[in-house]
């Protein structure tokens, strides 16, 4: 049986690269505990329905 897990986190554009670190250290932790996939997504600023 499938298990989906998703949450939002919003971060600011400056501080982006500081969650993408954390981000990579916790993608391992949750691979160590079994998970099989880790993924992100990031909102396009510039692409359709975005606000501007």
């Amino acid at each position: 049986m499938p298990y989906f897990d998703f949450y939002l986190v919003p971060v600011p554009i400056e501080n982006k690269t500081a969650y993408e670190e954390l981000a990579h250290i916790s993608a391992q932790v949750l691979r160590e505990y079994g998970a099989v996939r880790v993924v992100q997504g990031w909102l396009d600023p510039i692409g359709p329905g975005a606000s501007t």
